[in-house]
């Protein structure tokens, strides 16, 4: 009756019966919205307001972005092994899962550790086979949807909602606008963002109902509501995990020049990379005189490359003092231009 009702009204979003059809909202807030963890170690440490965080200085970004097409990482990994803190399907904090994640120096994709929606033994073959790590995480402000905004433009973030409502419960499609509380009882991922033809905007939220629910497993959940929590209370605890160095291990591994080793953060630091810029340098004693010359040439050498890409990319550079090791280089310039070599 409930569903009927709410499709007959003039909303954004519908309604459809589902696999928690035959459950009562106690049953399904406290079977799939609940946590037996006290929420309020949340806020512990968050920042406040528009503190520094890593991506303040941002002022431009885009005007929709979707992770949807990305590598999925493995949620079962975290339900079956992440359990001296955390409680498996009865709940847990975004915090310590991360926390989890770095200890084990990484996690493997869903493809290899597929989710189950339910707890298991923890396969240490698979969670053995980290696909991805991350040094640490960092928290959004508290209570700011544009500080958020920026970070999902450039990752997906990590939040807790408001999940008990029965049209929560029952969402099929459209833009959830919904008005419920902010008793944070349930972990999601802000996977995008984007605007409506007639000029809503909404976040891209994935959930971990399985695909029969929402928007294949989906739900678009208004944004930039009145109320500074955001619906659901989305803006209320965002985190997202951070990586100082690459995920990509290198093919080939030369002996870094000194010379150069500067010039590669000078790159980073101005958040301007080349794609694929070889400093091709032979360093003897007898060029040494020549250091300042060489560096000023390598600078731009790197400025000119027309190949951008996004912060934290690597400038690649190789020290040649052998035949060796530019037969070595040669080869590896010719994978890179082939696409073998990832950076």
């Amino acid at each position: 009756m409930h569903v009927h009702n709410t499709n007959k009204l003039d909303k954004p979003y519908k309604l459809k019966l589902n696999k928690f059809a035959d459950m009562t909202s106690y049953e399904f807030r406290s079977t799939y919205a609940g946590s037996k963890i006290n929420h309020h170690l949340m806020f512990q440490g968050a920042p406040q307001g528009n503190g520094s965080f890593m991506y303040e200085k941002l002022e431009r970004v885009p005007p929709s972005v979707d992770w949807r097409k990305k590598v999925s990482l493995s949620e079962q990994e975290l339900v079956d092994c992440d359990i001296d803190e955390n409680q498996g399907c009865n709940g847990g904090l975004m915090d310590y899962a991360f926390e989890f994640i770095k200890k084990q120096e990484g996690i493997t994709t869903e493809a290899n550790y597929s989710y189950k929606a339910e707890d298991g033994t923890c396969d240490v073959s698979k969670e053995n086979a980290p696909a991805v790590s991350i040094d640490g995480y960092e928290k959004v402000p508290v209570n700011n949807e544009n500080a958020l905004l920026k970070v999902v433009a450039n990752q997906p973030v990590s939040v807790v909602i408001d999940a008990g409502g029965s049209d929560f419960q029952f969402y099929s499609e459209g833009v959830f606008t919904g008005s419920y509380g902010t008793e944070l009882d349930h972990g999601v991922a802000i996977v995008g963002y984007g605007t409506t033809l007639d000029g809503t905007k909404y976040w891209i939220v994935k959930n971990s109902w399985g695909p029969e629910w929402g928007e294949k497993g989906y739900i678009r959940m208004q944004r930039g509501i009145s109320e500074k929590e955001g619906l659901c209370g989305i803006a209320m605890d965002p985190s997202y995990p951070i990586k100082n160095t690459s995920n990509n291990r290198p093919m080939y591994d030369f002996q870094e020049s000194s010379l150069f080793h500067w010039l590669s953060g000078v790159a980073k630091s101005d958040r301007v990379v080349a794609k694929f810029c070889f400093l091709w340098l032979y360093e003897s004693e007898k060029l040494e005189r020549y250091q300042a010359i060489l560096s000023f040439v390598g600078i731009c050498m790197v400025l000119a490359c027309q190949f951008r890409l996004v912060p934290g990319s690597p400038v690649v550079y190789a020290r040649v003092d052998s035949v060796w090791g530019a037969l070595g280089l040669a080869f590896s310039l010719h994978e890179l231009w082939l696409g073998k070599v990832p950076l």
